[in-house]
């Protein structure tokens, strides 16, 4: 699992590259995000610019925002291939401040 750490106020992008599991052959077709707070267990896909993300052949990329300080969150990346496959990607965004 990836983590990573941001500030309250940043904006940015956070890429998965499936290139690693993705069958010969096939490429992600599309992909969608969705946030989860740790502390919580509810669901914050307001951390995420948009849940549509953008991909390549092989990555999918989507833009974090803001979080409380202090808090983890799981941002799943979920990447549906050419041949109709779907493969998840869970990553530790880690809310730091002050």
């Amino acid at each position: 699992m990836q983590i990573f750490e941001k500030q309250p106020d940043e904006v940015y992008p956070v890429t998965v590259d499936f290139t690693a599991r993705l069958p010969s052959g096939v490429t992600v077709a599309s992909a969608t995000g969705s946030v989860t707070n740790l502390l919580t267990d509810s669901a914050e896909n307001a951390r995420l610019v948009s849940t549509t993300l953008t991909t390549t052949s092989t990555t999918a990329t989507g833009k974090v925002t803001g979080g409380l300080a202090g808090v983890d969150y799981r941002v799943t990346f979920r990447a549906t291939l050419s041949d109709s496959s779907v493969l998840e990607e869970d990553l530790l965004m880690r809310v730091t401040g002050l």
